[in-house]
């Protein structure tokens, strides 16, 4: 009897003390700090043609090795963490991030635009000293005409006139300077293919509007 009681007193405690323990390992376990999980974030991007950004990115480990991949080549490319608009249009910047065997993916929208186009004023200088002059984008001619044409943007910039085109029956150039044939009445179109740009400038001849008045 004395041997029994002993023995459940013994397994009474050694219970207790089993149950202790196992309650100290969950506490433990149930404190113990949790590993931070990863966390990343890329902002959408918003360029014109020609553009450069680097890449916005939020991400909680900075040691964490970045991956990042454009979806459509033909609007924007990438150099490293720059993204640079090639064409108008939207793709997805894909990215990925490891760090301590957890991986993560993050994604945003690229959208190109084009640039707001220039908009281009000219002006005419008469250089011939014989009544000839220019108003209201009419050149009023009196036999021979030399003139000078400058091209201008908005922000005033003096444009290059190279690759300046126009009717070669009526109009030569020497230099930087326009001569018109003699007698000529009518409308003269001038292209400047480099900037998209072209005007009209009308003629009128005076001798013919001095015989006809």
């Amino acid at each position: 009897m004395i041997f029994t009681r002993n023995f459940k007193i013994i397994l009474s405690t050694f219970s207790c003390f089993l149950a202790s323990v196992f309650s100290l390992l969950i506490f433990l376990l149930l404190s113990a700090p949790k590993p931070e999980i990863l966390s990343f974030t890329i902002k959408d991007i918003y360029l014109e043609v020609g553009e450069s950004t680097n890449i916005d990115y939020d991400i909680n480990f900075y040691d964490a090795e970045i991956f990042f991949s454009i979806s459509n080549s033909s609007i924007a490319k990438l150099d490293g963490n720059k993204v640079t608009a090639i064409g108008e249009g939207e793709t997805y910047l894909r990215g990925s991030a490891t760090y301590n065997g957890q991986v993560c993916y993050a994604g945003c929208k690229i959208i190109v635009t084009s640039p707001p186009k220039s908009s281009y004023h000219f002006e005419i200088v008469i250089l011939s000293d014989n009544g000839s002059y220019f108003e209201n984008n009419t050149i009023f001619m009196n036999n021979s005409l030399a003139f000078t044409i400058s091209v201008y943007d908005d922000k005033n910039v003096l444009q290059d006139l190279t690759d300046i085109k126009f009717d070669t029956n009526f109009v030569q150039q020497e230099f930087k300077t326009f001569f018109i044939s003699p007698n000529y009445e009518g409308v003269l179109v001038f292209e400047l293919p480099s900037i998209n740009y072209y005007f009209e400038i009308f003629v009128k001849n005076l001798n013919k509007i001095a015989k006809n008045g």
